[in-house]
């Protein structure tokens, strides 16, 4: 069921546009290109301020925030910084070039190359980990929880690597297929 003027609580269904800037005013993440974000609230992990910063809030209500690290993109983790041999990196990479190793599910930036050892620096934090990041957030759409009937298939699905796809029947019910 939509909800059309109740305020936000825990575990709502909700889509948002959003738009994040750097503390220098340089906008990295909108809604304008990645589309609306839809999340369970309290259980986003993405980007965990919103969880919070959406309670209370309203259909078309608009919300100006700021998130420390922790709460957006999160901290640097000197456990994601790699050393390694240039030979087993594509030739001619560079400085600010991404990587990616599919086999880890890691996407590397390379921010040093030392040519006299022969040797690549990567890191694999997200690119905006460590930075504050502003948001500016518009409520465009609230749901009620889903029930815990539906939680259960879907979190079924996602354990057997299937698509979970729900069937609105005429009565507005959500039903399997």
């Amino acid at each position: 069921m939509i909800k059309i003027n109740n305020g936000i609580k825990e575990n709502d269904i909700v889509t948002i546009d959003y738009l994040g800037k750097l503390n220098s005013g340089k906008v990295v993440i909108t809604s304008k290109n990645e589309g609306p974000l839809t999340f369970s609230v309290g259980h986003f992990r993405r980007i965990k301020g919103f969880n919070s910063a959406v309670l209370g809030m309203k259909v078309g209500q608009i919300k100006n925030c700021s998130f420390k690290p922790i709460e957006a993109f999160g901290t640097i983790d000197k456990n994601l910084l790699y050393k390694v041999p240039l030979i087993n990196l594509p030739r001619n990479i560079q400085i600010g070039q991404k990587v990616s190793n599919f086999k880890k599910g890691y996407m590397f930036s390379i921010v040093d190359i030392d040519y006299n050892n022969s040797e690549a620096y990567l890191d694999a934090n997200h690119a905006f980990a460590g930075e504050i990041i502003s948001f500016c957030i518009t409520i465009i759409g609230i749901k009620d929880p889903l029930p815990q009937s539906i939680k259960a298939e879907v979190e079924f699905s996602k354990q057997y690597g299937m698509k979970y796809i729900p069937f609105i029947d005429q009565s507005n019910e959500v039903s399997l297929i």
